[in-house]
């Protein structure tokens, strides 16, 4: 089976992180980078749990993303702060479906899962409006 992608939408995804032709920018996010992860990794020494919303948002339809602009993709990834971050420091979480996110240290899946098991599947969320 063939996939259909849209690579325009990809690109405008990742046309918002930019960094230009610079080498030098690029070394410079991944110091950046670096240091992050091992600020974090020293915050969960002490907090190896860290329950966050999955986004910022009511969960949108199946397939909302598929023609997306610039503008509303700056926003969806604006709303999507506590999944960008995870996923950029290879931390492990899980999504609950009541929009809960648990994220563990690295290497540390199973505390996640464990805590999981914990979570009532309906919880009460004050609206943010």
């Amino acid at each position: 089976m063939l996939l259909a992608v849209d690579v325009g939408n990809t690109q405008t995804m990742f046309g918002l992180f930019d960094l230009g032709d610079s080498l030098s920018a690029y070394i410079r996010s991944f110091a950046e980078r670096r240091a992050t992860a091992q600020a974090t990794a020293a915050f969960m020494e002490d907090h190896p749990l860290i329950v966050a919303p999955v986004a910022g948002m009511k969960a949108p339809p199946l397939d909302f993303d598929h023609y997306l602009g610039v503008d509303a993709t700056r926003d969806l990834f604006d709303h999507m702060r506590d999944v960008v971050w995870v996923n950029l420091l290879g931390l492990p979480s899980l999504a609950l479906p009541n929009g809960i996110q648990i994220v563990a240290r690295r290497f540390h899946e199973v505390e996640a899962f464990a805590a999981a098991a914990h979570v009532p599947v309906e919880v009460e969320v004050a609206d943010p409006a």
